[in-house]
């Protein structure tokens, strides 16, 4: 029956996520730890028994420690049942290291004539749930590629009916684009690294488990074996980096070859997206010093020597406004970036383009009207 019970409790312990157990478990534990330092902090009552072996075995196998064990008391205090002369400890709270912040406490309270009641203190770790991002449907907009796509839904905007408010044409041509491009189901699609191997893979893996590991043991030679793996993974991943830009060359790739070296160049930029800045003396200068050093002469220039400036003698501006022409909005429309993140309106640069004249006659009427 026992056997039954530890078993049943070892299952429980390893399939679900306690971070603190407590009960009676008629097992004696003892005071020695000498093979089971990680579960046991040296301090309790007596000598091991059969049952107590089975319970630290469960203990171990899903990283549970015994509260009471890590503080020194009197031998009395670690006593949770007595009957006549007899007196043992077979109750207890054991609790799981990462989960849980600090032990601040842990004591026996008499409450009835034979157990003891076993409080621990603990400080508990704040669990930050990280938010789930809902990402929002967009229209597919990469359908424009297709010039039969794109004249249909210049075709299907021209049907439309006219109207005066630029809330009633934005309506259009989301209406349209839908039905002629369909929406997406706001999944994000995860890139891959153009780098990413299974050697990467698997260096990054055991780099991560032996990081885990030390922190939860916080001892020198998880430390220790924790920045070798972690060299050796930077290693691995710069070698997989070069062999990419290798093969990339050789098979001339120009479009891997690009995106590596933009990659690249991003990489060396400042905080203000330059790589190299003139100095005074019209040399350039790439070193971080040395661009600081510029940017700091810059700065102090603007913010404290006073330069000769002519002012406007021009009558001011007086009357209507000009109104909005054609032309005038064909040239902002060329002018747009393609791929830019919409605005406020949720319209992309593209969407507006393939509209066509149809759309630029009757935004030209509401930006007269403003």
């Amino acid at each position: 029956m026992k056997d039954q019970f530890y078993d049943a409790l070892e299952r429980e312990l390893l399939t679900t996520d306690n971070s603190l157990v407590g009960g009676d478990f008629n097992g004696h534990i003892g005071e020695d730890n000498s093979s089971c330092e990680s579960v046991h902090g040296g301090f309790g009552y007596g000598s091991q028994s059969s049952d107590g072996v089975r319970l630290l075995d469960c203990a171990m196998s899903a990283r549970l420690f015994f509260a009471i064990t890590a503080l020194k008391k009197l031998h009395t205090q670690f006593v949770t049942f007595m009957s006549g002369r007899i007196a043992t400890q077979i109750d207890y709270i054991f609790y799981r290291k990462g989960s849980i912040s600090s032990l601040k406490n842990a004591k026996t309270i008499p409450v009835g004539i034979q157990h003891k009641l076993v409080v621990a203190h603990f400080t508990m770790k704040k669990v930050h749930k990280q938010r789930k991002v809902k990402r929002q449907p967009r229209i597919k907009t990469w359908k424009l590629r297709d010039p039969e796509t794109k004249k249909l839904f210049t075709t299907e905007f021209a049907a439309t009916p006219e109207t005066t408010t630029w809330e009633e044409l934005k309506n259009n041509l989301f209406e349209v684009a839908q039905n002629v491009y369909g929406v997406s189901r706001g999944h994000a699609a995860s890139r891959e690294t153009w780098w990413w191997n299974q050697e990467v893979e698997e260096a990054v893996r055991m780099k991560k488990q032996l990081f885990k590991q030390w922190r939860r043991n916080k001892n020198d030679a998880n430390r220790t074996e924790y920045a070798n793996v972690k060299r050796a993974a930077k290693h691995t991943i710069c070698d997989a980096i070069n062999s990419q830009v290798e093969q990339a060359i050789a098979e001339a790739d120009s479009m891997k070859i690009f995106n590596i070296s933009k990659q690249r160049v991003k990489q060396r930029q400042d905080v203000v997206g330059t790589n190299c800045l003139k100095d005074a003396e019209e040399k350039l200068q790439t070193n971080i010093a040395a661009r600081k050093k510029i940017w700091k002469d810059h700065m102090y220039d603007i913010m404290n020597v006073e330069h000769s400036y002519t002012s406007s003698d021009k009558p001011a501006v007086e009357g209507p406004s000009e109104e909005v022409t054609v032309a005038e909005l064909k040239s902002a429309l060329r002018a747009l970036a393609n791929k830019k993140a919409p605005g406020p309106s949720g319209i992309t640069a593209k969407v507006l383009k393939a509209a066509g004249d149809p759309f630029i006659d009757v935004l030209t009427t509401i930006c007269s009207q403003i």
